[in-house]
């Protein structure tokens, strides 16, 4: 007589992964600031290359990176992330696979770069989506920086119809 087979349960995840999802889900989907102080030291810093705001960001800052989340929610209220896929290494670092939402009702500043020259992106009313990945380094259980890569042309397809060279 055959038994029926043991559930396994699957293998715990590393802090890192913990904390990748409390910074999608506390500070960006929540605004909490509390998570802010509590998942990102003073020199916290946010790496990426964009078209969208200034041309490069880095060392911001955990009150900067929820000054920019609470702007992004002005513009995109129901804006929501969700993480759909982790992997990570047993050096403190988590790749964390994302999908953003949200409906394009305010106006975004676009970056002073050579693409979009700082001009008003007013509201589209169009539901945007976007794919990315996110790399959080950590250490002692806080979340020394990240660097995001997404595809902001993309986004600006969506809200404006355009490419981005169109807008400058």
């Amino acid at each position: 007589m055959n038994s029926p087979a043991i559930p396994q349960s699957a293998p715990a995840e590393p802090q890192a992964v913990g904390l990748a999802r409390r910074l999608v889900d506390e500070v960006w989907n929540q605004q909490d600031e509390g998570a802010v102080t509590a998942l990102m030291p003073h020199s916290f810093a946010w790496n990426e290359d964009r078209t969208i705001g200034p041309t490069r960001v880095s060392g911001m800052g955990g009150r900067s990176m929820l000054q920019e989340v609470r702007a992004n929610h002005a513009a995109f209220p129901d804006f929501e992330v969700n993480v759909t896929d982790a992997f990570w290494d047993d050096q403190g670092r988590a790749l964390v696979l994302i999908h953003a939402s949200g409906t394009h009702t305010g106006e975004v500043r676009l970056g002073n770069n050579r693409v979009t020259d700082g001009k008003v992106l007013e509201a589209s009313g169009a539901k945007l989506q976007a794919t990315g990945w996110l790399l959080v380094k950590t250490r002692d259980g806080k979340i020394l920086g990240v660097s995001p890569s997404w595809n902001p042309r993309s986004l600006l397809q969506q809200a404006a119809g355009v490419e981005p060279e169109d807008l400058a």
